[in-house]
């Protein structure tokens, strides 16, 4: 039996690889929608480009919102750690 890896999405960063990627799929979606619009079978493709590309820059952009309140939570504990010690320092020096 082969041995399943789970993947955790959360947090897992912002790449702006994933992010211009999306993107790009995205606008390319819009130009297919744009200039197919004669052509049906193009202007569904597009605005399935369009579905696509949407729910990747939203997963991108989570990711980096994600990765930014980790961050923000590890400065506030090390700020409330850098705050207790210098309490303890200002009350046991003399």
């Amino acid at each position: 039996m082969k041995r399943q890896t789970k993947f955790n999405r959360r947090g897992s960063g912002f790449s702006w690889r994933a992010f211009a990627f999306s993107l790009a799929v995205y606008v390319l979606g819009m130009a297919t929608t744009i200039f197919g619009s004669q052509n049906l079978v193009l202007y569904y493709a597009g605005i399935a480009l369009i579905a696509v590309g949407a729910i990747a820059v939203s997963t991108a952009v989570v990711d980096g919102l994600l990765s930014v309140t980790r961050a923000f939570r590890t400065a506030l504990a090390l700020a409330a750690l850098g705050i207790i010690a210098y309490v303890i320092w200002t009350t046991v020096a003399p």
